[in-house]
């Protein structure tokens, strides 16, 4: 993944979402393209000039030791439709948090949740103010075994192997009498932690943990992981019903979540 870079979409001075996004592209190998969206007015005045605002940025960077290297590019439009278009060839696409007053958030203002939807890649939502940066409670991920469960699984795998961290699962409970589709959801997820851990064998795997309440869970894990990883909600009527979570973590997590697409499977077996 070399070749494609990760890219950071910034709309002010976010300096843990840069510097989640520096991380990353070391843990990847790869480098970083910052993106800046403006309206078109303030693009024309620039007269193909860095605005003042990257130029803070660029300083950002060369403050920090062994710096990947990082692009720069300003464009006009909205700001989740343009980190949509790049996420096409991108590897990973970092945001921050949608902290937004109510008002912002009726009118469409949540670009973290938009490109969680719409990306070609996984997306990386991180609090803009992260209170504890230097979490190592390893990568937790979240699957629900009723859909699709092989793209956070082993985009999970990858995170604690490129971390070298612990991998913890936490699964949905399920009803009691629900014996047959228990026992299907759970040989689904052995086969693919199976295939996770011959592709990255180094990655030590926790015990499972069923839960009751999958927003509470995925909450908790958030305030000691250092990563929460969910798949990508199917549902195009409910967006955010798949495990009943996504949402609402995405707005009230302590620390990154990843967003991952179903097919992003695929990628990980031709990187392996």
């Amino acid at each position: 993944m070399s070749n494609r870079p990760v890219v950071v979409g910034l709309k002010r001075h976010q300096p843990a979402v840069l510097r989640h996004a520096l991380d990353e592209a070391r843990r990847l190998g790869t480098y970083v393209r910052v993106a800046h969206v403006v309206p078109r007015a303030e693009l024309t005045r620039l007269h193909g000039a860095r605005p003042p605002f990257l130029e803070q940025v660029r300083r950002a960077v060369e403050n920090e030791v062994d710096a990947p290297r990082v692009d720069y590019f300003t464009w006009w439009g909205d700001p989740a439709e343009v980190l949509a278009v790049e996420s096409r060839d991108a590897c990973l696409l970092v945001v921050g948090g949608d902290e937004l007053p109510w008002i912002t958030k009726l009118a469409g203002g949540e670009v973290a949740r938009k490109v969680s939807l719409t990306a070609h890649c996984p997306v990386e939502v991180v609090p803009s103010e992260d209170l504890n940066p230097n979490r190592v409670g390893g990568v937790v991920v979240a699957v629900d075994g009723a859909g699709p469960v092989d793209g956070p699984l082993l985009y999970a795998f990858q995170s604690a192997h490129a971390r070298h961290e612990t991998l913890q699962i936490v699964t949905a409970a399920g009803s009691p009498d629900d014996r047959v589709g228990r026992e299907a959801r759970r040989q689904r997820l052995e086969d693919v932690v199976g295939r996770g851990q011959s592709m990255f064998p180094d990655v030590h795997v926790l015990p499972a943990v069923d839960a009751e309440h999958g927003v509470a869970a995925c909450l908790l894990a958030t305030q000691h992981a250092s990563l929460l990883v969910l798949g990508r909600p199917i549902d195009h009527h409910a967006p955010w019903s798949p495990l009943g979570v996504a949402g609402r973590v995405l707005r009230r997590a302590k620390s990154p979540v990843a967003v991952v697409p179903l097919n992003q499977a695929i990628a990980l077996t031709g990187v392996a």
